[in-house]
């Protein structure tokens, strides 16, 4: 608390001091212990030589004027308000990796996915059916060899059929200039870093702080707003980053890189191929050739056996063709029992699988108490 006070009956001056005390004497008299501010006291008085300075107002109270670092204790953090891209966490596609096109035919040389060259065509599918349908084509077609690989990506940043780059997305998040913890001040300070500030997460153990009076966007963006661009590299390993732009530099549209989160480790799938229909599809020519030459050599030794008498080379002729195709049809009976092959590779990911993997964007402040304290501490 402060106090001015003027002793008219030696001089009209005004004193200035803080008061200490207030101590309840009686229920007419309270005393009030003081100290004099002599600077505020004889200000005008007196010519200040160089001097350092410890503290002082600032000339003006918009946010991110004062900045200084004030070295108090600011207690625990809380969130005033968490938000997400919004881009990452709806439906997913099924992306499968293979070096043949939708129809099942070879692809000749690679493209650029993502300005990247790859050999592989990327199929989209919206729906288990339709991927199921895909595998399975390519298994009748004996194609099964083509599947590279699978993976689980969001939609919005899944690729077109075969390939392609996906857009980045904007991302822009209010700035908190109203309140800390329910809490409003009247010092603009307390909406500085380190009492309220961004914090983002990729959900994976990886942190950033954005400062609000770092960011300097225009209009085009909002100038209350922090803004980010998203970006997603379609192909069988996804990655996203999230950049911050006009961070800590007014250049319009301008790339914080170093300041860049990535996002990883989306589901890889694994995927069935039929062993006896693969098997069928991929050696049918040899086994209709196998079939045409064992029953024609065979059936043209027993007449040749015939024809000269040799009863017994006839029934053994006859007998090595019956052993053959009862050979043949074993195999094929044996590759028939075979359970479907697994290919591809698994790994999951608790937070895809819930809807949670995403870019978090925590609105941390500190407490509405320990705002309400320094606020008072400000205001001296």
């Amino acid at each position: 608390m402060f106090r001015k006070f003027k002793n008219t009956a030696f001089e009209n001056k005004w004193f200035y001091a803080f008061i200490t005390a207030v101590d309840y004497v009686n229920n007419v008299t309270t005393e009030v212990a003081y100290q004099i501010d002599y600077i505020m006291t004889w200000m005008g008085s007196f010519t200040l030589g160089q001097c350092f300075i410890e503290r002082q107002h600032s000339t003006t109270d918009a946010i991110g004027d004062n900045i200084i670092e004030e070295n108090l204790e600011i207690g625990d953090y809380v969130y005033n308000q968490i938000q997400r891209t919004g881009y990452l966490q709806n439906t997913y596609q099924i992306i499968i990796g293979a070096s043949v096109d939708q129809n099942g035919d070879d692809v000749a040389g690679g493209q650029l996915i993502n300005n990247i060259y790859s050999g592989i065509v990327l199929h989209n599918f919206g729906t288990v059916a339709a991927a199921n349908q895909f595998i399975d084509q390519l298994t009748g077609k004996a194609k099964s060899d083509a599947l590279v690989g699978a993976v689980m990506m969001p939609s919005g940043f899944a690729p077109t059929e075969g390939g392609g780059t996906s857009a980045a997305k904007l991302i822009t998040i209010d700035k908190n200039i109203y309140n800390l913890d329910s809490y409003t001040p009247r010092n603009k300070k307390l909406f500085t870093y380190p009492y309220n500030f961004l914090m983002v997460t990729n959900g994976d153990g990886n942190f950033a702080t954005f400062r609000y009076e770092f960011f300097r966007t225009g209009s085009a963006i909002g100038t209350n707003k922090c803004a980010f661009y998203l970006y997603g590299q379609p192909d069988l390993q996804p990655e996203f980053i999230l950049e911050p732009i006009q961070y800590k530099t007014d250049a319009t549209n301008q790339f914080a890189t170093s300041e860049k989160m990535s996002l990883k480790g989306f589901p890889q799938c694994a995927f069935n191929i039929d062993q006896y229909k693969a098997f069928l599809a991929q050696n049918s020519s040899s086994l209709a050739a196998d079939a045409i030459s064992t029953v024609g050599s065979g059936a043209i030794n027993t007449l040749v056996n015939l024809g000269t008498g040799n009863i017994g080379g006839a029934i053994s002729a006859a007998v090595s063709t019956g052993e053959a195709i009862a050979r043949r049809e074993a195999k094929l009976n044996d590759y028939s029992k075979k359970p479907t092959q697994a290919n591809g590779s698994t790994t999951g990911s608790i937070e895809a699988g819930r809807g949670l993997k995403d870019f978090y964007f925590y609105k941390q402040t500190i407490t509405g108490q320990y705002a309400r304290r320094l606020d008072q501490y400000f205001d001296m």
